[in-house]
């Protein structure tokens, strides 16, 4: 999810691999199953699901919202 924190991570990648920051941030991209980087109103919409009563039936789950990045962890 594009936070100022992966803006950040995007910026030191840049200067570490002497690229540009936007290089660095397709570079990450390329790694994503969709192939973006998240908005922040995505994370908040799941939010706002698992908190309404739409979900009232849930329990002891975990919602990876992350396009797909822990992938590799099955």
């Amino acid at each position: 999810v594009m936070t100022d924190r992966i803006q950040r991570i995007f910026e030191q990648d840049a200067q570490r691999k002497d690229i540009s920051m936007e290089e660095a941030k397709e570079k990450h991209i390329e790694s994503l199953p969709l192939q973006r980087v998240g908005d922040p109103q995505e994370f908040a919409q799941a939010v706002a699901f698992l908190s309404s009563n739409a979900a009232s039936y849930i329990t002891g789950s975990i919602l990876p919202i992350d396009g797909g990045w822990t992938r590799e962890a099955f």
